[in-house]
């Protein structure tokens, strides 16, 4: 079986910790979700700077990628990925009330995110891997959306003991 191969140039990390992530049962309520899930920290682990190319898959409402529209400006673009439709809907509504011309809301699929072929500089995958099921088709369409040296940034909260 050809399993993938990641690219020698392409940097993946994979942030998989609770301090970083957290678990917002454990959090309390006057903590700020800056404060827990540190997004300066995680944009620079995902090399995201002015005019990049990024991808916040299983967006939500959309935190992150209003923070990584920010971090890449209007030179950038921010692709915010979500399996459901609403989702994707109340990003586009946002971004555009708020003139931020560089998020593309993009409805993906359970198995593809529909991302551009070798055009993102990184991916960025929140507290959503483990709701993925067809793992290897995203894995593999990561790898295709990401360009050569391109990041793919997976933080989960840690796993509780069984």
């Amino acid at each position: 079986m050809n399993r993938f191969r990641i690219r020698d140039s392409a940097a993946i990390v994979f942030v998989l910790c609770l301090a970083l992530c957290g678990s917002t049962s454990a959090i309390p309520f006057a903590v700020d979700r800056d404060t827990w899930q540190r997004p300066d920290e995680v944009m620079d682990a995902m090399e995201a700077r002015l005019g990049s190319t990024v991808a916040d898959v299983g967006a939500g409402e959309g935190w992150f990628t209003h923070k990584l529209a920010l971090r890449v400006g209007a030179t950038g673009t921010v692709f915010a990925v979500d399996v459901q439709p609403a989702m994707v809907e109340d990003i586009r509504y946002w971004s555009v009330e708020e003139h931020l011309r560089q998020v593309i809301p993009v409805l993906g699929a359970e198995n593809d995110p529909h991302l551009p072929n070798g055009q993102v500089d990184a991916i960025l995958v929140v507290n959503s891997y483990h709701e993925m099921r067809a793992y290897t088709a995203m894995l593999r369409s990561f790898h295709q959306a990401l360009k050569s040296g391109g990041r793919l940034v997976i933080i989960e909260p840690e796993a509780k003991p069984s």
